[in-house]
């Protein structure tokens, strides 16, 4: 049975991380300082502080933004049509 893959960096880390990154001016120097990738540091924060959608969005409106958009990538490039 093959090992479940644990992350190699503790829950408690991860919301530091988060925590600092919400003050933070320079995200570059934090990811160094720190040792991870400045990707990751976006990564933990999505995860551990979800966008939250504003009460006033009705689920037809958030709907019509999701559907409005359309990203196609192709051949190496991006095309974006809204």
């Amino acid at each position: 049975m093959a090992k479940k893959r644990v992350g190699r960096y503790p829950k408690e880390f991860r919301r530091m991380a988060v925590e600092r990154l919400k003050n933070c001016d320079n995200i570059v120097a934090l990811s160094r300082e720190l040792g991870v990738h400045r990707r990751l540091l976006y990564k933990w924060r999505d995860q551990l502080d979800p966008a939250e959608v504003p009460e006033d969005v009705s689920v037809t409106d958030l709907a019509l933004v999701l559907t409005s958009t359309f990203v196609f990538a192709k051949a190496g490039s991006l095309l974006i049509l809204s």
